[in-house]
């Protein structure tokens, strides 16, 4: 008796391949979620969960569909997402495709700039980053150039050397990511504007003028003052020599009188 097997019937659409060195990258984040892969599309989790009916249809063959989806709504997306969270003044670890080849960068992030193309597109302006502009040019880059991203706790060396295999890069991630939420806790700032008044207070053995600030803004975890059980929060008075001890702790930002 002959007994025939039906072939199950294979999906019709067929995600994109990675490079090899995107599929290291990409294999490395998987243990390491802290850092950010910019990943195509059907590499995304949020893209194969959108679109996971058509991916799968064996009848119909929705590539082009997908494609276009893919490509408008999240191309770059997943540093775009990570930049969206990031302060500046942080210091990040990049892979950057540059003039070459592949460029590891660390560098204090100066200045965002987000339009409103499709797809999407963030600007990363940095603060004078030594070889950035000999290996990559000008002292910015757009998202749609970042291979990957982390926040770097404990790196406050800037630096851009060429990395071709992502060595340099993996092995600095591996020691030094972590989530930005994880860093803002670690590492909290505080941003203050001087008030129209001050008070003498005793230090040293002598009296001397101790100046007066409001508090804007509070960024990261949860400030106490120096002496006191009081939470920090915007809108509070604090003397300068208070301000001076947090910034032992912490980073203090005096905001400049406008003229």
């Amino acid at each position: 008796m002959e007994t025939k097997t039906k072939e199950k019937s294979k999906a019709l659409y067929k995600p994109t391949e990675l490079l090899p060195m995107g599929q290291k990258i990409y294999d490395f984040c998987q243990e390491f979620p802290m850092v950010a892969f910019n990943a195509p599309a059907e590499h995304q989790e949020e893209f194969r969960e959108k679109f996971a009916e058509e991916i799968a249809d064996t009848e119909l063959d929705h590539s082009r569909y997908l494609q276009m989806s893919g490509g408008f709504f999240y191309g770059n997306k997943p540093i775009n997402d990570f930049l969206e969270k990031i302060e500046e003044g942080t210091f990040l670890l990049l892979s950057i495709m540059g003039r070459k080849d592949l460029v590891t960068v660390v560098a204090n992030v100066g200045a965002f700039y987000s339009d409103n193309d499709i797809p999407k597109s963030c600007r990363v302006d940095f603060h004078k980053t030594r070889g950035f502009k000999k290996h990559i040019g000008g002292v910015h880059v757009w998202s749609g150039h970042i291979l990957a991203v982390a926040v770097a706790d404990g790196l406050q060396k800037e630096m851009s050397i060429l990395d071709p295999d992502a060595e340099i890069f993996l092995a600095k991630a591996r020691k030094c990511a972590v989530k930005p939420e994880r860093y803002y806790q670690l590492n909290f700032r505080i941003e203050v504007a001087a008030a129209d008044y001050c008070f003498k207070t005793l230090k040293g053995g002598k009296f001397t003028d101790n100046q007066i600030f409001r508090v804007v803004e509070v960024r990261g975890k949860k400030v106490i003052c120096p002496g006191t059980e009081a939470e920090i929060y915007p809108g509070l008075l604090i003397d300068h020599h208070s301000l001076e001890a947090l910034s032992k702790q912490g980073e203090v930002i005096y905001q400049k009188r406008r003229p």
